[in-house]
């Protein structure tokens, strides 16, 4: 390195996650691309071994293909990607897949028997090819770059492929034997040279090629990979990372250290305060030694005298059992006292009993009487109520026809009107009897043809209705005006000796009948009083239902009286 030469940037460094850092020289190629797709056939895991993971997270997107098992945890992890399990070949269809657990770069297509160099498992998987794939998933997109790690199967895929329309700008092909540096691109090398593709660098394991027309991209493979590439492979990465985190883990177990010294001097000062409170306890066990000792030629006094006032309680007790003996034999004279008492109670119970049989029968007797007479009185109430609506219907009658001769006139017209009314009313009397005289239709239809002479006055109904009308017109023009005032003071003074009948017959009916609530009450008392003086038979109850229904009775009937007060004039 020259002396003037100036050391790199110290920015972050790369991690490379490929097998053989073909991910850095790709950077060299497309540092300056935000954004770009690529195709990776053979992509195996999305992390371990991956060409593409570097461009993933920076962004871009691509096509994955891997035909094992791990390719669901490709899926998982690469979800911006179109993921495919699939192995890509010169035919489509199904095809044996060998995929060898213990190596898996030794996984590959069964185009016969498989010896067994390892563990694993055959599987049946989908084959498909380069063409097919980008004309269903990348028609019209540029390709950044194409990498192919098929085990053995890149001669076919590069034979089978229209690389006239696929045209990435890198080619990155594993181009040697499994665990070795030999080239085995004799056989498939020519066609992409013919296809105009460049070779631009061999890395021990793969081949580079850029297509003719970006062959100013030639410039990036020139050195092989170095320092200045600035870049970590992911071991060393996450052994820097393992570092980091053992680091740490010292850092923890020297605080735990610590911690555990603290405790230590903590435990050491606690066992030290025990020590001295041990001394302390030693102490308080000779003193509780002492008053034990004490305590027990306490307890030998107590014993004494326990003794003692057992002897009294003794004698106490007999002298108490004696006491109850006497006491039984005193109760066993009173129960029979109180038997012999009881069975007087009963006997006059028996006759408490009969004597409120007797006054429930009375009490029975005497609310059917009072329920007899409130029947009574309702419907003495209902015939009043009836009297009194025909009065009341005769009254208006009288109204209405004084009301059609109301005048302020008053008697002086009455000397004029009624010798006309009484020349009227003979008259009427007169057309009555001239048509009583005339020959009904039934009479008429009886006189023969041969007797029947034609009138020759007009008909007297004709008659009389020409006069009825022409008197009444007279009367209704000259007479009314003066007839109805004069007639509603002859009403007035017919009806008066009426209204104070009514008024008084009224008055006298609401007294009697106050009179009557009034002394139905006091019994329903005196009855409630005596029901009061055996309050404690069954029967007594259903008593006092048929009182409470009763007082409901009056009460209602005493409404019905309220409701029809006398007449006002």
């Amino acid at each position: 390195m020259g002396a003037d030469a100036t050391p790199p940037s110290a920015a972050p460094a790369m991690i490379s996650y490929a097998q053989n850092c073909e991910d850095v020289l790709l950077e060299r190629v497309f540092k300056d691309a935000a954004t770009g797709f690529y195709i990776d056939i053979g992509a195996y895991h999305p992390t371990i071994g991956s060409v593409t993971k570097t461009f993933y997270d920076r962004g871009w997107s691509g096509i994955n293909v891997e035909p094992g098992t791990v390719f669901d945890e490709l899926a998982r992890e690469r979800p911006r990607d179109t993921n495919i399990r699939a192995v890509v070949t010169d035919q489509e269809g199904d095809v044996g897949f060998f995929e060898n657990q213990s190596d898996p770069g030794m996984s590959k297509v069964a185009e016969g028997p498989v010896t067994a160099d390892g563990e694993g498992e055959m599987l049946r998987v989908r084959a498909v090819t380069l063409d097919s794939l980008v004309a269903q998933h990348a028609i019209g997109q540029e390709i950044n770059f194409l990498k192919i790690d098929a085990e053995g199967s890149e001669a076919a895929i590069i034979r089978a492929t229209d690389w006239s329309l696929i045209r990435p700008l890198v080619l990155v092909i594993e181009a040697t034997a499994p665990w070795s540096n030999e080239l085995v691109n004799q056989n498939w090398e020519p066609v992409l040279l013919a296809n105009g593709f460049l070779r631009a660098y061999f890395d021990g394991i793969n081949v580079f090629y850029v297509r003719a027309e970006s062959k100013e991209l030639l410039r990036h493979f020139q050195v092989p990979v170095n320092v200045l590439d600035g870049h970590l492979t992911f071991e060393q990465w996450h052994s820097g990372v393992a570092v980091k985190q053992l680091t740490a883990e010292r850092s923890e177990i020297i605080a735990q250290r610590d911690q555990f010294s603290a405790e230590c001097e903590a435990q050491r000062q606690k066992s030290a305060d025990i020590q001295e409170r041990s001394v302390e306890l030693t102490a308080a066990v000779e003193r509780a030694e002492a008053e034990i000792q004490r305590l027990t030629v306490h307890a030998a006094a107590l014993s004494k005298r326990l003794a003692r006032e057992q002897k009294q309680a003794e004698a106490e007790r007999k002298r108490l059992i004696a006491q109850a003996a006497a006491l039984s034999a005193q109760l066993e004279q009173e129960l029979q006292q109180a038997a012999a008492e009881g069975i007087r109670l009963t006997a006059h119970a028996a006759a408490l009993s009969k004597q409120l049989e007797q006054e429930r029968e009375r009490a029975e007797e005497d609310g059917r009487r009072l329920a007899a007479q409130v029947a009574a009185l309702s419907r003495q109430m209902e015939q009043e109520r009836h009297s009194l609506v025909s009065a009341t219907s005769l009254a208006a009658g009288y109204d209405r026809i004084v009301l059609d001769l109301r005048d302020e006139g008053g008697p002086r017209a009455l000397g004029s009107v009624l010798p006309l009314a009484r020349l009227l009313r003979r008259f009427h009397h007169t057309v009555g009897r001239d048509n009583a005289t005339a020959i009904t239709p039934a009479e008429s239809s009886m006189v023969s043809p041969a007797s029947y002479e034609p009138p020759s006055s007009p008909a007297p109904g004709r008659l009389r209705s020409t006069v009825k009308k022409g008197a009444l017109g007279v009367y209704k023009v000259l007479f009314r005006p003066f007839v109805r005032p004069v007639m509603w003071r002859v009403r007035t003074f017919l009806l008066q000796p009426v209204y104070e009948r009514l008024d008084r017959s009224q008055e006298a009916l609401h007294q009697a009948r106050s009179n009557e609530i009034q002394a139905l009450r006091q019994e329903q008392a005196q009855l409630a009083r005596s029901l009061d003086n055996h309050a404690r038979s069954d029967d007594i109850q259903v008593l006092r239902q048929e009182q409470a229904q009763l007082v409901r009775s009056l009460e209602a009937l005493a409404l019905t009286i309220a409701s029809n007060p006398p007449r006002e004039r």
